[in-house]
């Protein structure tokens, strides 16, 4: 039996080097925690774990001595009890229902008793929330009195342990740095703005190589994969019965799960326009950000809940604005929300998309601006949502 594990892990470990690391988690190391710490600035890592009866939190922040300071907060509550409010709460969302409660109650287990230990001097918060608390839109819970996107720029973390992984440096734009491969979908799912977002790359990167329509396929996304720029992908996710996770579908069929992992990743950013492409998923399946992340990406942007194709066409073109000015994807990723939210400030509409990694990779976040004025659309966006299939 031995003999035979063994022989599993280096098959895996020669398919894709990190799963062993997803096999086999380590303890986190101290030392690389502070140091990756150091490296965002003025940033802190806030993890969070769920027993049967508690919810306990920790901010880990590094100190002038080379150490760790961690505050750690416990609050009573039941792991079923919060299971139950964070599927309310996205629930909610889906139907775009008042899920102001719901959001007030999380913000007071989940922020309130981190808000002195976190600082108001912290700029950037590494988030690590495993489940029940995976899906948790955190851009839209609140820290003293407004959203805690207007206070700071979020990035996901699988778990603390990684902090110090090395990973893909996440370059500054440069004329030719992205690829995008965007596919409108089929009769019955359509995606009609999906080649507007290459454009809207288009025009802010300068130079992009565009792979739209019948020449959106498998071939294209995983050269566009191994290539070491940015990649962009707007498509739909199905969720099927692939093993592993869910399959992209685009113009020539889907690639799979075990066929991105077998590929061997090479983009720092990796932009992902479909629904639900961050969501965790039952029995053993990872998340297609968790996925791509595994595969040797640097960072995935992806949204937990299904968007519109409205929705999510516009908050990537004020990412791409963001990027091309040389923001970081997670401060690019803030600045785009909050644009977004001041046109349509239910939270489906802008707080659901985040930016995950595995590693610190990120440049130290500008100060938040002033978000721009609260003007209301007088409608909402079309309902129109990208994957995963029905």
């Amino acid at each position: 039996m031995t003999q035979h594990l063994a022989q599993a892990r280096a098959a895996l470990g020669a398919l894709q080097p990190r799963l062993l690391r997803l096999l086999s988690p380590a303890p986190w190391d101290p030392a690389a925690v502070a140091s990756g710490l150091r490296r965002e600035g003025q940033g802190v890592a806030v993890v969070y774990y769920a027993t049967a009866q508690r919810l306990v939190s920790w901010v880990v922040r590094p100190t002038e001595s080379q150490r760790l300071a961690v505050a750690m907060s416990v609050v009573t509550l039941p792991r079923a009890r919060l299971t139950a409010a964070v599927a309310a709460l996205r629930a909610g969302l889906q139907r775009w229902d008042d899920v102001a409660p719901w959001l007030r109650q999380l913000s007071t287990w989940l922020i309130r008793p981190l808000a002195g230990a976190a600082g108001a001097e912290a700029r950037q918060w590494l988030v690590v929330a495993p489940e029940p608390l995976a899906d948790v839109p955190f851009a839209a819970l609140a820290s003293e009195g407004a959203a805690l996107a207007e206070r700071v720029t979020l990035t996901h973390l699988p778990a603390l342990a990684w902090l110090g992984e090395p990973v893909a440096s996440s370059p500054a734009p440069q004329r030719g740095a992205w690829v995008s491969v965007a596919w409108e979908g089929e009769t019955g799912r359509p995606l009609p703005l999906a080649a507007r977002e290459s454009e809207a790359l288009g025009r802010t990167a300068m130079e992009v190589t565009a792979y739209t329509g019948s020449h959106a396929t498998r071939q294209a996304l995983q050269e566009a994969l191994i290539s070491g720029r940015q990649v962009h992908l707007a498509t739909h996710v199905d969720s099927g019965a692939a093993p592993l996770g869910r399959m992209i579908a685009l113009a020539d069929g889907g690639l799979s799960p075990l066929e991105l992992l077998a590929t061997r990743v090479n983009a720092p950013l990796i932009v992902l326009s479909a629904c639900e492409a961050a969501r965790s998923l039952a029995g053993g399946r990872l998340a297609l950000d968790r996925l791509l992340l595994l595969a040797g990406a640097g960072q995935v942007l992806a949204t937990t809940e299904r968007v519109s194709d409205l929705g999510a066409a516009l908050l990537m073109k004020h990412f791409f604005r963001e990027r091309s000015r040389g923001l970081a994807p997670a401060a690019a990723l803030q600045q785009a929300q909050l644009r977004l939210r001041a046109r349509w400030p239910y939270p489906a509409a802008w707080a659901t998309f985040r930016v995950s990694e595995l590693g610190t990779s990120l440049a130290p976040a500008p100060a938040p601006s002033e978000t721009p004025g609260a003007k209301r659309a007088p409608n909402d966006p079309p309902t129109r949502a990208r994957g995963p299939a029905t």
